[in-house]
Formats: C-alpha cells, structure tokens, sequence
C-alpha cells in the first residue's frame, strides 16, 4: 500500500490480514492478537461481546478470562504507535477506528454506490474497483480461523451480488471481457457454487470465449459428480446449451427468491414482545443465535408467530424462505429425506440428480445454500435429533422451529415460550373476528367468552369463526354453552378447526404411563399441584411419578412452574387441556378406577392439611376426625413441618376443591375432616372466605347424610366464625345447634369447645355472669383430656376476662400459664408460640410493666410478619403502639396504629378495629387534633352499635366524653358518661380497660 506523507493507518481483512501504519505493512506475531484485531475489524466501530472475542481467538476450547485480558492488553500495546484504541463495553470490545479505515467496510460502501449509479460503464468501474479489494478469502492464512462467522458470510455474499452485477453492467457497456477475472476468482474461492459458475460461463461466452465456458462447465459437472454426486441444475444446463448456439442469455440476478411460507394471517393479533425476540435475535450479527425455537401448548399460536415473523424477516432472508410441517400422517412425524427431496426440488434440482441417500441430500442443500440467506421455518417439530440434516449448518442461514417440547438437545438455540394471550390481546382478537359493533354491544359476555377459552388463539378463532358464521347469535349465547358444558370441547368444532383435534395429537404422542396420568389428573378440580397429587392418582413412588410428570410438561400439556414463597415445583393444566383429559379418563377409565384415583388425591390433601395444623400448633390439638382413608405422602413435602403456612398458602385453593369434591362424590367423612383440619390455617392467615366457603359445603354434606358428628363439629366452626366476624345473633344460633348434636354424640370435647366461644361471645356482650365459671368447667375437661391446645385456648379467654373486668394480676396468671404451657415439652409450633408472646404483653401492659410488654410483643410482630398471620400482627401492631403513646411518644406511635388499623379493615374484624380505632382517637386528643379524635371515636362507637358490644360501646362513649369535655361542651360530655354508666351497670362492669 502506497502513501505519500502522513498515511492514517489502514487495515485489510478481504484476504489475509494486514495492518499499514504510515505506509508501511506491520504484523502481530502472536495468533491469539491477530484473531482479536481479526474480530474486531470485521464490524468496525462496533461492540464485539467476551464470549464470541473467545470463541473467534481460541475456538470451542475457549480460555479463562485472564488470557483474553491479557491478549486484549497486547493487543492494545501492538496498537498504541498507530494511535487506534480498543476499548471496553459492558461485556465487550470495540476497536476505534472509521470505516473507510478498513477494506471491507470500503467494499461494502462501493457496492451500495455502484448499485445506485445509472450509468453501466461506471457502474462497472466501481464494482472492478471493489472487487479488486478482495485477496483471497476473508482474514485468510489461519488455519484454525473460524470462518462461519455471520460478519464473513454477510461479506460473501456481498461479493457474490457484486460480481454478478458486475456481469450484468460489463455486457450492457460492451466490457464483458473486463469482468471474468473478478468472477473467475469468486468461482474459485467457491468451487460447489452453481449460480456463481452459471454466470461465469455466461460471461465467457459474451467475452467471445466460448471454448473456455465449454471446458469450465465440464469441469464444473465433474465436481459436483464427484464431490456431491449430482448432476447440474436447469439454469446451468441452460447456459451450457446457450454456449453450442447463438442466443446467450443475459448475466444478472438469480430467479426470484423461492418463498414456501403460508399466509400471514390477516387478523393476526399481539405477541409483539414475543415478535420482536424471535426478529431481532435472527437479525443480530452473532454466529450463536441462527435458531429460535418457539414453545408451547397446542393451539396457542406457534405457527401463526412463526410465519409472521418469517414474513417479517424477509428483507433479512432475500435468497428464500423454507417451510415444512413435521407433523406427518395420524400424527407421525413426517419423512425427514422427503422434506429435503422437496426443498431441493423448489431450489432448482431436477429429480433425477436428487441423491437417495438422507445424508446426501443434507449436503446438497448445503452446497446449495452456500453463501446465501435463507429462512426455515420448521413447524411441529417433535424430535431435536431428527431434523438436524434440515438445521441450517452456517450463519447466513436461519431457522424458526416450532414444537410443543422444550427441543433442550438443540445447542446454540434461543428459546420463545409462549403463553396464551393475556387479555387485552385475547379480547382483541375476539374483537377482529367478530366486528367491533358486537363486542362494544355486549362486553361483559366477550370477556367471559374469551375466559372460557382459556385466552387460546385456535379456541378464541373456532368462538369467532362461529360467531360470524351466526351473525344472529348473542355472545352471551356461546359464552353460557361454553361455561355450563360438561365438555366445553364440543363447542370448539369448526369445520376442519377443532381443540380437540390438537389436543389428541399431543395426546397420543405420549407414552402408556403418562397418558394415564393425564387422563387421572383430569378428575381433579385442583388448579395447579404438587408433584405428589400424581403420585397419589397412580399410587406410585414419587420418582415415577415425576417422570411422567416432566414428560407432561415436556409436551406442553401442563405448565411447570416454581410457586413463591417455598420453590416448590407445581404442574398446572390449562382449563381446555383439563376438559379434555376428564374426557379421556371418562372414556378410558372405569369407574372403580376414577373413583379410587380421585380419593387417595383427596385423602393426600387431607393427611398433609393435619400434618400442616399440627406443625402450626405443634401437636394435634383441637381436632376432632372421622375415619376416611388417609394416603400418606412421605416425599416432596419437607418444607410443610418446617414452615406450614407457607405450604398452606400453595395448596390453599386446593383445600377449598377438594372439600367440594368431596362433597360431590358422597366422600361426607372426608369432607368435614379435610374442612375441620383446615380451620387453624384458615384462622392465621384470616382467610375467612375460605373458612365460611368450605364448612358451608361440609356442613351441607354432613346434614344430608345424617352425619351428627361432622355437622356438629361444622357449625362449631361456623360459629366460630362469625364470632370472629362480630355477628353474634348467627354465631351463637351455630354455636347452639353444634352444642345438641354434641351432646347427641356424647362428644364431652367438643361440647366443651363449642360452649367456650359461647362463653366469649357472653363476655364481648358484657354478659359476664357465668362466663368464668363455663371457662373453668370447661378447661377441667380439656385437662381430663390432656388436651393442651384446648387448655391454651381457654387460658388466653380467662385471661381476657380478667383484664375486661379490671383485674390485670389475675390475667397475667392466667396468660403466664398459657405462655408456659406452650413452651413446655412437647412445645407448641412457633405461631401459638407467638400467641402466647402476645397474651403475656397484653397483659404486661395492663399492669403497667411497659418495658416487659414492649419486649414480648415485639417478638410477637416479628413473628407475625414473617408468617404473614395479620390477625395477630394487628394485635401486636396495637399494644406496640399504645406503648409509645403511653411513653409519650405519638410520632412513633401513630404509623403502628394506621397500619394496625388498615390491616384490621382488610381482614374484616371489627373488634380489633373498635381497640384501635379508640387509641387512634386517644392519641389525636393527646395532639390536639379535635377533628381527627372526633372521627376515630366516633366510628368506634358506631361499630360497637352494629356489633351489639356494650362494653365496647361504654368504653367509646367515655372516650367521646372526655374528648366533648377537652372540647368545652359540657353538655354533650355528661349526656355520653351517662349512657356509659348504663351500659357498664347493665353489664356488671365498673372500669374501663
């Protein structure tokens, strides 16, 4: 390279590298550094990340990260004379250098201009010029140079376009002679290459050199015989036949680019997240990312994705886009060698020189495919070792894959799963199908519509399709057949479009052992489960169990997914798979084989809700059980001892099935033992819903089947209930019901149990006559018994009696001995633990001993919020703060008492929010805020008015008194001391708390 003065350096790449540095050519001694400045030149000025520097500089073997940094540095060094740096991105490098610094990007800059001038004569010396650029193959002279680099293979295929250009431009000026050295060296370099060597051989014959073009085409003929063992294709044979006679063709483009993709859907809607992944991992510059696999159920839009982003990417892809359905006959996979003998065939191949043999075909597409840009798109595909003969082998090809399997054994892959639609683009889709007009007209049924199709496109376009074949139907029709369906799948049927068709096709492809797991797991109600419920259905150890279970997920016929809190593994169907695998096992499955699947499912959900209430309390206490079978799960669950209330938030929505089911299929012991056994975790977590829900349905079940000891227990709990939610009328007329049937029974613990919570809504009224001594009777059974939990229960009551009537001694007695019974051996679990941490403050803090009480319930909150228990937490929120407000303390105080109070709003128990409420308004009256007490106060006193609470009611109304007094309106402060001393006179109660 010549330079006269001062040169700026310049690089080579198009053939072996060189580097000029003032006009004079320097080499790098160290391969290592010539492969990065190799990299790196390649896309000049731009980012080149860590692991493909590694890769390009030491192959597959890799290297540790400290020699790349260490040839990056000498690399560095080798540079500083010509004043080029190299510097450091995130995760990767970039040299400093401009484009025209380097040949290749030269190249590239004179083809794009030669393509855009009118002028044949000069387009054809621009592209001399450019072509004249290129020394041999790109960075050549290293043999262990990767050169499958997309960088490379973009460059290629530059050049095989300029040269045909080229061709095109000199015969058009008369110059046809000028030419056929560029092409003659790019015939060469590629020596398989049939296009390239057609308009070779065409140019020699307009340059008047027919005899050479003759003998090259022989050449070219024997090559692919001997190499390939093919014969020419029709546009080679053409040009040869041209040659013998006097009308040559023109040299110039190739015919046009061969497309096989189906039609884009019109209607095609969303997944522009998912589009956007598969175009730009396809478009990208990296070697690594040739292959997207997109994943997911049958029926929810794979094909449609891929031959949209297909369509999208054919700008990127200009030499062809190839396509093939692997799904065969009745659902075999189709035959590999026929698919290539197919796309061959569209490429140009005449029939007879389309070898037999699968491999030979392989590598006739490759030769083939050499240099240029293609697109497959492989859809249905079922085995990753299949379909590698139809993968693409280089990085100027590309290919989209679509399967219901997660294809793990494909290397090098990005993978795109993909979900049903979220709603917006569900209804969005409906909405296309449909006419705007019918949606806008009935909204609220198009949303229930696009929900009983589990948001699946192929669902979602049989439901659309049907109704704009019906134009006179209502939405609300389809909608209603689809949600009151015992199979939901026959409303899915449109002609050749049809759920279930897909769905049996995934269906059959399984093996004997998972196609009946997915047939049992169809009977369950259970949104998502763990892997023990199909240990459960089959009987099986739990290993065998999880195999099949992955190859169901493997099918993408169940969701895996990690639940949160835990990282527990949980299989979920989608609400069509689960409609068609009750199908199958209603079709494939006897009856005696249903129905003892569904119950060892039930009795495992049974026996672990005990094993999760003995774990919250620390022993079995409280319970009273029938006699159902139980199936012992002894695998998988070893979180549950550990931390219960975390398993009970995972299997939470299950409890509540299985009690329905249950109830359904006559199982009535069962069914009030799984809702009775529920009820402690119900109760921490204050999930009342859940609690009213399911002892409704037990209770149901139980009265019918005449079953006093499960309907006697169930209205306890009822009770129980609504004295938690301050309906004491319905609590007590529960609580009175239970009582008979337990006396019918003969039940002396239950009797007892039930008469307390009778006893406590006595003592919320104000009824205080006979309270304790029911307390007492009944903790002499519970001892009689040895039923410690019972005697915690009833000793955290008297407690509370003790404080309500004014004697804090005695409830600190009361709740002391309740703080040791928990934390003597055998020890409760850590939340009834905690509970007695929370009497023992309470009643620290109403006899004064602040520092005590404040060091007690401070373990309670930290407790409480870490097993998320928000009955509790608001107790201990409360004390906490009446401590700081008694300390003098308001400002730390006050953001205790707003939550305390906001989280006894949501869990919907009105006195918690009647205590706090009445210190919120203490501590406003304290600040001179008159409003804000006036407010609390007054919605206190409102809410024991609802509750019927005449204690609670006196205690406001002194509140208010005192406030009214603050307020210098005597009048109003003597009129509510009044109705204070009234109630507390009819209640027996002299002080307030």
């Amino acid at each position: 390279m010549a330079c006269v003065g001062d040169c700026p350096p310049a690089f080579e790449v198009l053939g072996s590298l060189r580097v000029w540095v003032d006009g004079r050519e320097r080499s790098a001694s160290r391969p290592a550094v010539r492969r990065l400045l190799g990299a790196l030149l390649l896309t000049p000025g731009r980012l080149v990340d860590r692991a493909r520097l590694i890769e390009f500089a030491w192959g597959a073997s890799g290297c540790e990260p400290a020699a790349l940094h260490s040839a990056v540095y000498r690399l560095r060094e080798w540079l500083r004379p010509s004043g080029i740096g190299v510097v450091r991105e995130g995760d990767g490098y970039r040299i400093e250098v401009l484009p025209e610094q380097v040949d290749a990007s030269r190249f590239r800059v004179a083809v794009a201009g030669a393509r855009e001038e009118p002028d044949p004569g000069r387009r054809t010396d621009l592209l001399l010029a450019a072509l004249d650029l290129w020394r041999g193959p790109v960075l050549a002279g290293d043999l262990e140079w990767p050169h499958a680099l997309p960088a490379v293979a973009e460059l290629q295929q530059a050049r095989i376009h300029g040269a045909r250009d080229l061709a095109a431009a000199a015969v058009r000026c008369g110059r046809a002679a000028d030419a056929v050295d560029p092409l003659k060296r790019l015939a060469e370099a590629l020596p398989h290459d049939e296009t390239v060597h057609t308009q070779l051989i065409i140019l020699l014959g307009h340059a008047d050199r027919r005899a050479e073009g003759l003998r090259r085409y022989e050449r070219f003929r024997r090559t692919l015989a001997d190499d390939l063992g093919v014969d020419p294709g029709p546009g080679l044979r053409r040009a040869h036949v041209a040659l013998l006679g006097d009308d040559l063709p023109m040299p110039g483009p190739s015919p046009s680019p061969v497309c096989l993709l189906p039609y884009d859907l019109p209607d095609f809607t969303g997944r522009e997240v998912e589009l956007e992944r598969i175009t730009s991992t396809l478009s990208a510059d990296d070697d690594r990312a040739s292959m997207v696999a997109i994943c997911g159920m049958p029926g929810v839009g794979k094909t449609a994705l891929a031959v949209r982003a297909g369509h999208r990417l054919r700008g990127r892809f200009p030499d062809g886009q190839l396509f093939a359905d692997l799904n065969g006959p009745e659902g075999r996979p189709a035959d590999v060698a026929q698919v290539l003998g197919r796309w061959l065939r569209v490429l140009g191949a005449q029939p007879h020189a389309i070898p037999d043999g699968l491999q030979e075909r392989a590598e006739l597409l490759r030769a083939r495919l050499a240099g240029r840009r293609v697109l497959m798109v492989l859809d249905n595909v079922a085995d990753a070792g299949r379909i590698q003969p139809l993968l693409p082998t280089g990085p100027a090809c590309a290919a989209i894959l679509t399967s219901r399997f997660d294809l793990a054994g494909l290397y090098g892959m990005t993978r795109v799963r993909l979900p049903v639609l979220p709603p917006s683009e569900a209804v969005g889709l409906l909405g296309r199908l449909i006419g705007g007009a019918r949606m806008e007209a009935e909204p609220e049924p198009a949303r229930r519509l696009v929900e009983a199709c589990g948001r699946l496109p192929l669902a979602l376009r049989i439901a659309g399709a049907r109704l704009a074949a019906r134009p006179h139907w209502t939405v609300a029709r389809l909608a209603d057949q689809l949600d009151r369906a015992h199979r939901p799948l026959d409303h899915l049927v449109l002609g050749a479009m049809e759920v279930r068709a897909v769905l049996d096709a995934g269906y059959r492809a399984l093996g004997a052992p998972e196609r009946r797991l997915f047939r049992l797991l169809g009977l369950l109600d259970a949104t998502d489960f763990a892997a023990w419920v199909a240990a459960a259905v089959l009987d099986v150890p739990l290993t065998e169990a999880e195999e099949s279970l992955e190859r169901l997920a493997d099918a993408q016929l169940l969701e895996a997914v990690r639940s949160q809190p835990g990282g527990q593994i949980r299989y979920r169907p989608h609400d069509l798979v689960r409609a068609f695998s009750r199908e199958r096992a209603e079709a494939e499955e006897t009856p005696a084989s249903r129905d003892a699947a569904l119950l060892r499912a039930l009795g495992g959900w049974l026996a672990l809700t005990e094993d999760a209430n003995a774990a919250l309390w620390g022993g079995d206490y409280l319970s009273l059980h029938g006699r159902a079978a139980r199936w012992r799960v002894r695998e998988g669950v070893e979180h549950l001892e550990a931390d219960p209330l975390s398993w009970y938030d995972s299997e939470r929505a299950n409890i509540v099935a299985a009690v329905g089911q249950a109830a359904r299929t006559g199982a009535v012991e069962l069914c009030w033992d799984l809702a009775g056994s529920a009820l402690p975790l119900f109760e921490a977590r204050s999930h009342h819903d859940e609690w009213r829900q399911t002892h409704a349905v037990a209770s149901a079940a139980a009265l019918r089947a005449g079953d006093d000891r499960g309907a006697a227990l169930m209205s306890a709990n009822e009770g129980l209930l609504e004295n938690y939610r301050g309906d004491w009328e319905r609590a007590r007329a529960k609580l009175d019901t239970a009582m008979k049937l337990f006396e019918r029974t003969g039940n002396r613990g239950g009797l007892a149990l039930a008469n307390v919570t009778d006893a406590r809504i006595a003592q919320m009224q104000g009824r205080f006559d006979g309270v304790l001594a029911r307390y007492e009777q009944a903790l002499a059974v519970m001892r009689e018994a040895e039923d410690r939990g019972g005697q915690f229960l009833v000793l955290g009551n008297i407690g509370e009696l003790h404080l309500d009537q004014g004697r804090p001694d005695l409830a600190l007695l009361a709740m002391e001995q309740a703080f040791d019974l928990a934390h003597t051996a055998p020890a409760f679990g850590p939340h009834q633990r905690a509970r007695a941490l929370y009497f023992v403050g309470e009643a620290r803090l109403a006899v004064g001993d602040l520092d005590r009480a404040e060091d007690v319930l401070t373990k309670a909150r930290r407790h409480a919020e870490q097993a998320r228990t928000p009955h509790l937490l608001v107790s201990a929120l409360h004390g906490l703060g009446l401590i700081r407000l008694l300390h003098d303390r308001p400002r730390e105080a006050e953001p205790l008492l707003s939550r305390a109070l906001a989280l006894s709003v949501d869990i919907g128990e009105e006195v918690p929010q009647v205590r706090v409420l009445l210190t919120l308004g203490r501590l406003h009256r304290r600040r001179g805020d008159v409003d804000q007490a006036l407010a609390c106060l007054t919605e206190a006193l409102s809410l024991c008015r609802d509750l019927r609470a005449p204690v609670w009611q006196a205690r406001s109304l002194r509140a208010l008194a005192a406030l009214h007094q603050d307020m210098g309106d005597v009048e109003a402060a003597m009129a509510e001391r009044l109705q204070a001393e009234t109630l507390l006179q009819q209640s027996g109660h002299s002080a307030p708390r």
